[in-house]
C-alpha cells in the first residue's frame, strides 16, 4: 500500500465494530492514527471494564457504531412501538457499552 508517498507492506485486521486497522508489517505500528477514548463503565456489581478502548480515526468505519432508538424502522407502526417498549430502560448508544443487568442494546 502507499502511505505518505512510499510503498509499505501492511497487515489488515477487520473488527466486529466495522473498523479496518492497518499495521506496518515491518514495524507493527498503525498506518492510521489510533487513539484511546473513554469507555462506559459496567453497572454489573463486581465487574470491571477497561477505562479506555482503542478508536481508529481513519479510514471511516464500514458499519454503524453504537445504537440509537431513532434508527428503528417505522415501516410497521406496531412493530416499531413494540420494539421501543422492549428497549425502554435499556442502556444504549455508546459503541463500547458493556452488558448490564437492565439490558443493553449494542
Amino acid at each position: 500500500m502507499q502511505h505518505e508517498g512510499r510503498r509499505i507492506d501492511a497487515v489488515a485486521q477487520f473488527t466486529k465494530h466495522g473498523y479496518l486497522f492497518l499495521f506496518n508489517r515491518d514495524t507493527g505500528e498503525p498506518v492510521f492514527p489510533v487513539v484511546e477514548v473513554a469507555a462506559p463503565s459496567s453497572s454489573v456489581p463486581g465487574e470491571k471494564t477497561a477505562a479506555t478502548q482503542p478508536f481508529l480515526l481513519l479510514p471511516p468505519p464500514l458499519a454503524r457504531r453504537g445504537f440509537h432508538k431513532d434508527w428503528i424502522s417505522t415501516l410497521s407502526p406496531d412493530n416499531t412501538a413494540e420494539l421501543r417498549a422492549r428497549i425502554a430502560g435499556m442502556r444504549m448508544g455508546h459503541l463500547f457499552m458493556p452488558p448490564s443487568t437492565e439490558g443493553t442494546v449494542q
